[in-house]
């Protein structure tokens, strides 16, 4: 499975654990970069076959690449997540979220990338694990998430490729 980055791997991840198990394939989700090296990647796969046969390898974008020419491709699905670290700074501005980083730390972030720079030292100070920080994010979504695991997910786990990319593509 392909994704962007770190924290949506950390989402795809979560999804798995909680809505796909068992599963007795082994699932390897890569880190490439942004939408558009995943979708770079996941075409030379299909031309070149260079990390699994075409039907063992899908694309799943943030769900902010919806509308983009990315979310278009063959076997590319979006989440229904715009980022993880959008949803947990709107989980952070909470006023009854806690722990907290401390003030300074808080104080310190970027008004530019703000999102970004909290979720990073957020895992930095270890004041929740990764897992709490994709629950607390997610819970919004939890329905729409789980519905994604549902159709998206556990189809291509057990290498039954009827899913529909209708609504996630």
């Amino acid at each position: 499975i392909l994704v962007e980055d770190e924290a949506a791997k950390l989402v795809v991840q979560q999804l798995i654990d909680r809505h796909c198990l068992p599963i007795f394939n082994r699932v390897l989700i890569l880190e490439v970069g942004g939408a558009g090296q995943v979708v770079s990647l996941l075409r030379r796969n299909r031309s070149q076959g260079f990390l699994a046969p075409v039907r063992h390898v899908i694309a799943i974008l943030d769900g902010d690449q919806a509308q983009s020419g990315h979310a278009r491709e063959d076997e590319t699905y979006c989440m229904p997540l715009n980022t993880l670290e959008g949803a947990f700074e709107a989980a952070y501005d909470r006023p009854d979220f806690e722990p907290r980083l401390p003030p300074v730390t808080h104080a310190s972030l970027p008004a530019v990338g703000r999102a970004k720079a909290l979720f990073k030292q957020y895992r930095r100070a270890g004041l929740r694990t990764d897992q709490e920080i994709v629950e607390v994010a997610c819970a919004p979504l939890a329905a729409d998430l789980q519905s994604f695991a549902e159709q998206v997910l556990r189809p291509f786990l057990s290498m039954d490729r009827g899913a529909a990319h209708a609504p996630w593509s």
